[in-house]
């Protein structure tokens, strides 16, 4: 159940990061208030939500992945951070944003180094 909540989510993710969004969605997202824009939390949290489904999962004593299980995790999470900012280079109706693909990669090693110490442990921390 936990490993297709996780694939659930990645695939979730990639839709996200390739469909066209409405003009006022985007605007209302990327306002600049600032040093902080609404979409570099979004990009921060969505790629920490690995880290809770693995979490969800040690806890309840099916955690994901085999025997190597976090350095697949790692290895799923650090890609697809990359990957899905990435591919919006190849969409035309999309924009390849390199802050972007940093919050993403911020959040995906939070993901890692949550899911490496929680792991260490044998449970959630």
């Amino acid at each position: 159940m936990m490993e297709f909540l996780f694939w659930g989510w990645v695939l979730i993710l990639l839709v996200l990061n390739t469909l066209p969004l409405g003009n006022d969605l985007t605007r209302s997202m990327v306002a600049n208030n600032g040093w902080f824009r609404l979409d570099y939390l979004v990009h921060f949290v969505s790629f920490l939500g690995f880290s809770w489904l693995y979490l969800v999962g040690l806890v309840i004593s099916k955690p994901i992945g085999g025997t190597k299980r976090v350095l697949v995790f790692s290895l799923v999470t650090l890609s697809c951070a990359v990957f899905f900012e990435v591919v919006q280079v190849f969409l035309p109706y999309r924009s390849f944003n390199p802050i972007d693909l940093l919050y993403n990669v911020l959040g995906a090693i939070t993901s890692v180094t949550v899911v490496v110490l929680s792991d260490k442990r044998g449970k959630a921390i």
